[in-house]
């Protein structure tokens, strides 16, 4: 599987942007977005939140590398309701949450990690 690095960097050139064009739109530097793809940092929630909405990516698959890399909010037709899309989202079970867990590599475990303790902390770095 691959790691959260390789995924960013799969879903930065599906979506036809330069690290220069992401970083643009993210309001960040090019360099910031070397250090996510070669795992040597970790994003904040609030990036990681802005890339997967800038590069149309599931949050799921792009820190765990599970289920689709479409986000499901882009199949609800019915309602642009972000909120009606959001209560749509399937939610994992305690086992299948140990299962991607136990199934994660080394730099997504702590990756994970690092991103819990943020949320934890409400550290917004």
């Amino acid at each position: 599987m691959p790691d959260f690095g390789n995924r960013l960097r799969k879903a930065r050139l599906d979506a036809r942007y330069t690290q220069t064009t992401l970083a643009l739109e993210l309001d960040i530097s090019p360099t910031q977005i070397s250090a996510w793809e070669n795992n040597r940092e970790t994003p904040s929630f609030r990036h990681l939140e802005k890339l997967s909405r800038v590069l149309t990516v599931s949050l799921d698959w792009l820190i765990l590398g599970v289920g689709p890399a479409i986000p499901a909010y882009l199949s609800v037709q019915e309602s642009p309701d972000p909120n009606h899309a959001a209560a749509s989202l399937p939610m994992l079970s305690p086992e299948q949450a140990g299962k991607v867990l136990r199934e994660l590599g080394d730099a997504d475990r702590e990756m994970l990690q690092r991103l819990v303790l943020r949320l934890a902390t409400g550290s917004s770095g």
